[in-house]
């Protein structure tokens, strides 16, 4: 039996120059400013997550609680007509060579739209729902990348894999063949 081949990219501050999920809070504190009464709540669950209490997935969904206040499915839509330009020009269909996916921490629904198009087989991304911003499993971060790929591809290969963080990204770069670290909107291949 032959192993599935990917490519696997990382979203933020690899395909896209920045970090969505924040510039997504940002574009709705500047649509709804009022939604800034939540932040003291919305920071709050990070107190916990560093002195070891809760999980980083436990202090993310305090922190997308606000999702409550907005329609999210119409804010998606406008924040990724204003923030398009912020995709590297290089994430276009002609550079992916084989079967491509994009494994991201930020919320699946808000990445996906940024993906059509692109050459895009699948997004993983951390499971929030659109109305709490409850999150179902994990956050998906390091292995859990590995893990929610393995769930629709038992077997495959990574042989190209994308990233601007070695540390957080290091099961998905060093299980691929040729690793690669973005920065700056540019990315070069390294030896792990």
């Amino acid at each position: 039996m032959s192993l599935r081949e990917i490519d696997v990219f990382d979203f933020d501050k690899t395909l896209y120059r920045g970090d969505s999920t924040i510039d997504y809070w940002l574009f709705n504190i500047r649509r709804r400013p009022w939604l800034l009464v939540l932040l003291p709540w919305q920071a709050a669950g990070y107190v916990p997550y560093f002195l070891g209490v809760w999980s980083l997935t436990r202090a993310k969904e305090q922190f997308l609680s606000y999702f409550r206040f907005i329609d999210v499915d119409r804010a998606v839509e406008d924040f990724w007509e204003k923030n398009r330009h912020k995709l590297n020009d290089w994430f276009c269909p002609e550079f992916m060579e084989r079967e491509s996916v994009v494994a991201t921490a930020s919320p699946e629904f808000l990445v996906a739209p940024a993906c059509e198009g692109r050459g895009v087989s699948r997004v993983f991304g951390t499971r929030a729902d659109r109305k709490t911003g409850k999150i179902e499993g994990e956050n998906c971060k390091g292995a859990e990348k590995l893990k929610r790929i393995r769930e629709v591809y038992p077997d495959f290969e990574i042989v190209r894999a994308f990233s601007d963080n070695l540390k957080a990204d290091y099961p998905m770069l060093s299980a691929a063949r040729e690793p690669y670290i973005v920065k700056d909107g540019k990315y070069s291949r390294i030896e792990l």
